[in-house]
């Protein structure tokens, strides 16, 4: 299990947007591929989405077939919170696809809060993370040790590069 706290130097509303909108997402994110939007409610706040995984080369790509649920004012007012989650497996829903190993994600959680940083004189995002997964198949350890410690860190300087240029 992963958790972080992050504060990103853009809006409350270009983080959100860059946040569900997973086309762009495709364009600044390398490692996401084969996006698809599944099922949805008309105002977005549940969607079951499907998307692959680039891993490294000699590993096979991740794949996950996800719940995802956007609550506004939670858990106070003026916070956002993004819940994801793996659904159960199930074939007529979304078959497994070959040469690609269905990850389990137990939870990926963020909670996002805007304010005005005094010292930046700017919008800032305050951001909560916590992330736990079962990318099942084999890795070496030594693999998931070193991606452990730079993809998160690494994807958010870029989550907040893509944040800052939809303000511009």
């Amino acid at each position: 299990m992963m958790k972080m706290k992050v504060t990103m130097r853009a809006s409350l509303r270009s983080v959100l947007d860059t946040t569900v909108d997973y086309d762009r997402r495709t364009q600044w994110d390398p490692n996401l591929y084969d996006f698809r939007v599944l099922e949805q409610t008309p105002c977005k706040r549940y969607r079951r989405i499907y998307y692959a995984f680039r891993s490294p080369p000699t590993v096979a790509d991740r794949d996950f077939h996800l719940c995802e649920h956007f609550r506004k004012d939670y858990p106070e007012p003026g916070m956002y919170t993004l819940y994801v989650k793996s659904l159960p497996h199930d074939d007529s829903l979304m078959p497994e696809i070959a040469k690609r190993i269905r990850a389990n994600l137990f939870i990926i959680g963020f909670v996002f809060k805007g304010r005005f940083d005094s010292q930046l004189q700017r919008e800032v995002t305050d951001v909560f993370f916590i992330n736990c997964l079962d990318i099942m198949g084999s890795v070496p350890k030594w693999m998931q040790n070193t991606a452990a410690k730079s993809i998160p860190k690494g994807w958010f300087l870029q989550f907040e590069k893509e944040s800052q240029r939809y303000e511009a």
